[in-house]
């Protein structure tokens, strides 16, 4: 039997973090999002991927304006921080 409960996940990489407004704020990793959420992310928006990674921080997060170019930096380190291929790519941990 699979116990799923006593399952403990290897190698981690650390928390993503960033920093805007003169304060850090730590990303999601996605290995550890509940699997209900998978789906919704990258497919809904902008917003909704920000929501689902911030969590409780999502509310302070909202307040500061973050251009779209730097959304798409953040985006893309993220991926690289975990191993994500691009949108619409295969992850790197699935070949």
């Amino acid at each position: 039997m699979l116990d799923l409960d006593a399952l403990e996940r290897e190698g981690t990489p650390g928390p993503f973090t960033i920093k805007l407004g003169g304060r850090p704020w730590k990303l999601a990793d996605p290995q550890e999002l509940d699997w209900k959420q998978l789906d919704r992310l990258g497919t809904v928006s902008a917003e909704m991927d920000l929501r689902l990674l911030l969590g409780e921080q999502f509310g302070e997060f909202r307040k500061l304006s973050l251009p779209g170019w730097k959304f798409e930096k953040l985006m893309e380190a993220w991926r690289a921080h975990y191993g994500l291929g691009g949108p619409g790519e295969a992850d790197a941990s699935s070949t």
